[in-house]
């Protein structure tokens, strides 16, 4: 049940980061997690049971969640911050920013849903039976090194595939796969790969220039993840939508 756990939790991450490297740190980090709390707990409570291994599960959904939290601000991040210049310089400005902006974004959430858990752990450390005490004592270790790694280890793992890696949209490992766009043109080649027809290649040029010249409202939709875009169209429209027989109507004074 362990290993099954671990698989699905890897594979969800996988999934939700697109990069298979990601998703390894990300279940490295929430691994070195537990020998940390143990390290810390061991010293001071001379108690482990069977029960102890019941913490893998909690430590799986929470630093899992806290990894989605620090990955969907990086992208939200990269959808409002845009380069200014496309050198060595830009781009190293624009990193900082990025991560200054997740950073400030993700902290306070991550820690008060550490917080609120790792107290309500520490909350059975007054139990009367041992096993449980030790239980949710040990537990609470775990989320707090969770989040001290969620702090320190997850941002330098997420900036290194970003900078590393980044370009390998698919696979995210070893292999900085060149990024295309695809055109629907017939050409059967990547704008940038060449293409054996000049003509069939000029119009997925052109093709591609006239999908990029978009004016700023849609540029800024476009910027917007997809829940954020259903929000946005969708969820506000509806809450602000009334009945026609009330427009224009007046407040009673």
């Amino acid at each position: 049940m362990v290993l099954f756990s671990i698989g699905f939790v890897f594979f969800y991450m996988w999934v939700h980061t697109g990069a298979f490297a990601l998703a390894a740190l990300g279940m490295t980090m929430i691994t070195i997690s537990l020998p940390l709390a143990l390290a810390l707990y061991a010293p001071f409570v001379p108690f482990f049971t069977q029960l102890h291994i019941l913490a893998v599960f909690i430590i799986l959904g929470v630093g899992a969640d806290d990894i989605f939290v620090f990955v969907d601000g990086w992208r939200q991040s990269g959808r409002m911050i845009v380069p200014k210049t496309d050198d060595a310089h830009g781009r190293r400005a624009v990193l900082v920013r990025r991560m200054t902006f997740t950073y400030r974004r993700t902290a306070s959430a991550v820690f008060n849903t550490s917080f609120t858990t790792a107290t309500a752990f520490f909350g059975t450390a007054v139990s009367p039976v041992m096993p449980i005490a030790a239980f949710g004592v040990f537990a609470a270790l775990a989320i707090v090194m969770n989040y001290v790694l969620v702090c320190t280890w997850w941002p330098a793992a997420v900036l290194v595939h970003e900078i590393w890696f980044g370009r390998a949209r698919g696979c995210g490992c070893c292999c900085p796969c060149v990024t295309q766009l695809k055109v629907e043109d017939g050409c059967g080649a990547m704008i940038g790969l060449g293409c054996s027809d000049p003509k069939k290649k000029k119009k997925a040029e052109a093709t591609a220039t006239k999908k990029a010249a978009v004016d700023d409202d849609a540029a800024a939709l476009a910027r917007l993840g997809r829940s954020e875009r259903f929000f946005h169209v969708h969820y506000s429209r509806w809450i602000t939508w009334s009945p026609p027989s009330l427009k224009g109507a007046k407040p009673v004074a």
